[in-house]
């Protein structure tokens, strides 16, 4: 096209249509400049096309990231309430009338619930951590859920630190009872052949650990800590992940 009216402009120039030759010349700008616009459109739209594609793809691995997040989220929050339960009848073996009463086994089986695991919200995080790192959380449209999710990171660290928290106050306890009791008999009691065997500390009794106001100011905070971790952390982070979830599959309707 461009040698058409080139050819055009040669030849009204050597007839000595100067006229004519400068409106060709500008019409031949003008379809460039024309064409150069249609290029840079199509361009553009090929780059939003690939860019909601990218979009959508992106939001596919995040609700399912989430929704992995949700179901560990489920699972600790149920720890924990086992935790606090197991704890709560601990603390209440302190009483006079239950420690009167109570058995070896029921203070192993006691103290294993409210021990003998520490609260661990791991989180999935890879395909956010990618979209944060490589900048592709700005494919994200919906300025709602790109606030969300740049402000994800921030939960996860008062969940740790919180969890740290709750998590030393369980070394603590456990420490108190490695000084005064006896964890074989706690370990033999809840059916473990291990260490099923005499020894001249068999006399050892762990209804002793319930006269020390050390243990009992330990297992209060912890429980506390428990509690506030659930109600301060876990149940607010589930909203948040439920949040998340929610504008995720408003988005992949559209």
């Amino acid at each position: 096209m461009i040698k058409f009216f080139r050819k055009i402009r040669q030849n009204l120039l050597s007839e000595g249509k100067t006229g004519k030759y400068f409106k060709y010349a500008i019409g031949e700008i003008v379809l460039v400049v024309i064409g150069i616009l249609i290029a840079l459109q199509i361009n553009n739209w090929n780059i939003k096309v690939k860019e909601r594609n990218a979009e959508r793809l992106n939001l596919i691995a995040l609700k399912e990231e989430f929704k992995e997040n949700k179901k560990e989220l489920n699972n600790v929050i149920a720890l924990n309430a086992q935790i606090i339960t197991g704890t709560k009848k601990v603390i209440q073996t302190f009483k006079v009338s239950t420690l009167d009463t109570i058995s070896e086994r029921t203070i192993a089986i006691n103290i294993s619930g409210a021990l003998a695991r520490e609260i661990n919200f791991v989180q999935s995080s890879g395909v956010l951590s990618e979209m944060l790192s490589s900048g592709e959380l700005k494919l994200i449209q919906n300025i709602e859920l790109k606030h969300h999710l740049a402000g994800f990171g921030s939960w996860i660290e008062r969940n740790e630190q919180q969890e740290n928290e709750v998590n030393q106050f369980r070394k603590d306890i456990t420490t108190q009872i490695l000084k005064s009791g006896s964890f074989k008999k706690i370990i033999t009691e809840l059916g473990s052949p291990d260490f099923n065997w005499e020894t001249s500390l068999d006399s050892v009794n762990n209804k002793s650990l319930f006269n020390s106001i050390k243990l009992l100011n330990y297992l209060i905070v912890f429980k506390s800590a428990s509690e506030m971790t659930t109600r301060q952390i876990y149940e607010p982070l589930s909203i948040e992940v439920d949040a998340i979830l929610k504008l995720i599959n408003s988005e992949l309707k559209k």
